[in-house]
Order: structure tokens, then C-alpha cells, then sequence
């Protein structure tokens, strides 16, 4: 019989994908999210105690978390779950959640600077109306929000994607606003971004005004 050290992601992805059954497995009703909340979270640190001379207290580069705990994740579920994030996974414009709502409605859900930095959401608003959009994000972390223009294919950092940023807050801190009359009509994408470290819940509230010299009918 022959042994062998077994590293990288084509050894470690089959442990976690196991780990991940076995909680869905003892806990059915739980979301995705939820799970790779769980399975981080309770990860034993890798340090220099543990044998990672290069690694320090908590999450670092090499080894992120830290090592797999099976135990502690199953545990995990009898104590005050992750809050879930219906919206996932909408951290691209392809997978961009669309949002519905004649002139606006509320937004609840979560975001992490780790492993969900981005949250991509989708608004038809038509040509001449204005859209007003404020975020609330998580205590403690720095937040930003963004609106990007129909046409969009990327929210990157890049020359050409640039050319479609419609607007983007500019407060510092967890709380961002957004206010713009459109002039294209479409589906825009609203961006929220967690840029500094941190994690929780955030709400966004929009709202789509009537377009400039009309009026909103009356019911």
C-alpha cells in the first residue's frame, strides 16, 4: 500500500463538499450561505502553534480560516444560525438579482469582505425618472454603494467598464446615498460593496420618482 501527502484544492474541495452535505444532511432548511458561513467560521486557526510557521492569529493568505473542523461545524447547528441571504448568489452582473417594485421597496441581506465583498442588483428604470437609493450597511465596516448603466457587462476596474459607472456614493463609513435622473431608460445594476473588514446584515432602500414635468397619477 502506498501513502501520499495529499495538498491543494483537488484534495481539500471533496472534504469540504462532505462537510457541506453533512450539514445539509442534519439540518435541511439551511441555505447555502449559511453553510459556508458555518463550515469558515468554525475552522480551527492555523498558526505557529499549529505547525503554519508563516500564518498568524486569524484569517491570513495562506491558509484563510484555517483547517476544516467537521465537528465544530455540525455542533455549530444548534447554536443561533448565520443570517440568511435569499439574493444569493448575486455577486456578478450575470447573476445580478432582480429587484421588482413599480417605485421602490427595501432590501435585507448580508455581505462579507472575505468570501461576498459584492452584492449585484438589477432595477428597470425608465428614461427621465429618478432613482434615489440608501444604504445601511453593516456597523463597523466601511460600505459603498454604486449604480452602473444598462449595457453593463462587468463591474470591474477597468477603462471600459468605467465608461458605464452612472454614479457612486462618496460618504464614508457604513451609510451611502445615491440620487440620479436617468436619462437612458433599462435595466441598471446596484452595487453594494463592503470595502474594508468586516461582515453583517445591511439594508438597501430605493425608490424610482416620475419622470421630470409629469405626475404620479392618483389612485
Amino acid at each position: 500500500m502506498e501513502f501520499r501527502r495529499g495538498e491543494g484544492t483537488s484534495f481539500s474541495a471533496p472534504q469540504v463538499s462532505a462537510a457541506a452535505a453533512l450539514l445539509f444532511a442534519t439540518d435541511p432548511g439551511l441555505q447555502a450561505d449559511q453553510a459556508s458561513t458555518i463550515l469558515t467560521r468554525t475552522a480551527a486557526d492555523s498558526d505557529r502553534d499549529t505547525g503554519c510557521v508563516r500564518c498568524y492569529t486569524g484569517r491570513d493568505p495562506l491558509t484563510g480560516w484555517g483547517l476544516l473542523d467537521v465537528n465544530g461545524a455540525v455542533r455549530a447547528l444548534d447554536d443561533p444560525l448565520p443570517d440568511p441571504d435569499r439574493y444569493e448568489a448575486n455577486d456578478r452582473v450575470s447573476t445580478a438579482a432582480t429587484v421588482w417594485g413599480r417605485k421602490g421597496q427595501r432590501i435585507h441581506a448580508t455581505i462579507d469582505y472575505w468570501d461576498d465583498r459584492e452584492d449585484v442588483y438589477k432595477i428597470k428604470v425608465r428614461s427621465g425618472q429618478k432613482l434615489v437609493a440608501r444604504l445601511r450597511g453593516p456597523v463597523g465596516a466601511n460600505s459603498d454603494l454604486f449604480l452602473w448603466k444598462p449595457g453593463t457587462t462587468s463591474i470591474g476596474g477597468s477603462a471600459v467598464d468605467q465608461r458605464f459607472l452612472a454614479a457612486q456614493s462618496r460618504s464614508p463609513g457604513s451609510l451611502d446615498k445615491i440620487r440620479l435622473r436617468v436619462g437612458q431608460g433599462g435595466w441598471y445594476y446596484l452595487v453594494v460593496k463592503i470595502a474594508s473588514p468586516g461582515s453583517g446584515k445591511y439594508t438597501v432602500r430605493y425608490r424610482k420618482r416620475p419622470r421630470a414635468g409629469l405626475r404620479a397619477a392618483r389612485p
